[in-house]
């Protein structure tokens, strides 16, 4: 019980700290997110009272609670038109929460409800505080670094694995030679690794920026995410498209760091053998139909999603916070959580949250003042979420996009 007061105490006094001082919410979210990032299985929490409690999970909440008081104190119709979709998100995640809470218990809602409360807290805590000078400007400078950290991380990790050092503590992907050794990065680090190197090509002109965001992208490559792989193709795609009528110095640029990768990809193959056949043995599964984890992926989306499982309601609202995920994929039993974005929110929030998902990415992209880093997240997070979840520091990524080139168009 004095551990509990202790940390509602806690909550109360970081939630008065980043009301006060919102940009301590955005270092403090994304501090707390890279110091996770340095334990393979997630960062440490204590139990109280039966729960297992997080730093994420106070950064969160508290977030969520200077968010919620920074939109009651501020609440007119035009504010509520401008979070509209926010706030529909926000009531359906909570009839899910009290209904998952009366048909199945709080522990069970807990585990599940957790990383959709991140995600809504840190979207709502910054669109709650879109006029607040720095939020934008610091953005840059704040993805930068932390992709150069997650670059150094992923260095500091395959040295670890070539001298044998906690060799297969990383990662399960890195067990054994048929998986490769080489995925020291999970999907949502490797994804903010993409983000930051595209945002570095696309978006700045100084060499300093796309050197590193060379370097990024041949790490992408590296680290085996297949997903990731589509989403820079298609971006580096987009942007040549979208700049094909405007800039032709953007096409020029873009062709020229291209060509230079490809060439140091293939100077890479030549030499690092392994590294020619652990990619090329990922690029041999994603097409071999009795090893592709994509056709796995649809096979359990086909079973949870299926017509006799949902009631109407259910289709536009969601399942309670709760239930199960049980579902068979080829000849085993799972339990995870479905491996999608837009599946878990169809799951929870129904065919509105799906709709409202995608009108805050429309919010993030429809911008004209050129804030190409805002369209380059939304259109990662889409591609993402096909076969991902979004992790927590994505609700903050979107939250920043929205707010980009404020008051220069309507949101929709």
């Amino acid at each position: 019980m004095l551990i509990l007061l202790i940390v509602l105490l806690l909550v109360g006094a970081l939630s008065l700290l980043i009301y006060m001082h919102p940009m301590w919410g955005l270092y403090l979210f994304f501090f707390t997110t890279v110091i996770g990032w340095l334990f393979v299985g997630g960062m440490p929490g204590i139990v109280v009272d039966g729960f297992m409690l997080y730093p994420m999970d106070l950064v969160s909440s508290s977030m969520f609670i200077a968010g919620l008081i920074r939109a009651i104190a501020i609440l007119n119709i035009n504010w509520l038109l401008r979070i509209k979709w926010i706030v529909i998100v926000g009531l359906l995640l909570l009839v899910s929460f009290l209904n998952g809470v009366f048909f199945y218990g709080i522990k069970s809602v807990g585990l599940d409800f957790r990383n959709f409360f991140y995600v809504y807290a840190s979207i709502l805590f910054v669109v709650c505080y879109w006029n607040v000078t720095g939020f934008e400007g610091d953005f840059w400078i704040v993805i930068r670094r932390i992709g150069v950290f997650l670059m150094c991380l992923a260095l500091i990790r395959w040295m670890m694995v070539a001298f044998g050092v906690n060799y297969d503590s990383w990662s399960t992907s890195t067990k054994g030679p048929d998986h490769g050794y080489f995925r020291v990065l999970n999907a949502g680090q490797t994804l903010f690794l993409t983000q930051f190197s595209l945002v570095a090509l696309i978006s700045f002109r100084d060499f300093k920026n796309h050197y590193l965001s060379l370097l990024g992208l041949l790490m992408v490559m590296v680290l085996q995410h297949r997903t990731l792989w589509v989403v820079t193709a298609v971006v580096l795609v987009w942007a040549v498209v979208k700049n094909a009528k405007f800039d032709l110095c953007h096409i020029y640029r873009v062709i020229r760091w291209a060509a230079i990768a490809i060439v140091v990809i293939l100077f890479a193959f030549y030499v690092f053998a392994d590294l020619r056949m652990f990619i090329g043995k990922s690029v041999e599964e994603a097409f071999d139909p009795s090893s592709s984890t994509i056709i796995d992926r649809y096979e359990g989306w086909a079973e949870l999603l299926s017509p006799s499982s949902f009631s109407a309601w259910q289709w536009i609202i969601g399942k309670p916070f709760g239930t199960p995920y049980i579902r068979l994929i080829m000849t085993h039993i799972t339990e995870y959580s479905p491996h999608s974005h837009f599946v878990s929110w169809l799951l929870r929030s129904g065919f509105i949250g799906v709709f409202c998902w995608l009108m805050l990415w429309r919010q993030g992209f429809l911008r004209r003042s050129g804030n190409h880093w805002a369209k380059i997240v939304v259109i990662t997070q889409i591609i993402f979420g096909i076969t991902y979840s979004l992790p927590s520091e994505q609700g903050l990524v979107l939250g920043l996009a929205i707010i980009a080139g404020k008051g220069e168009q309507s949101d929709g």
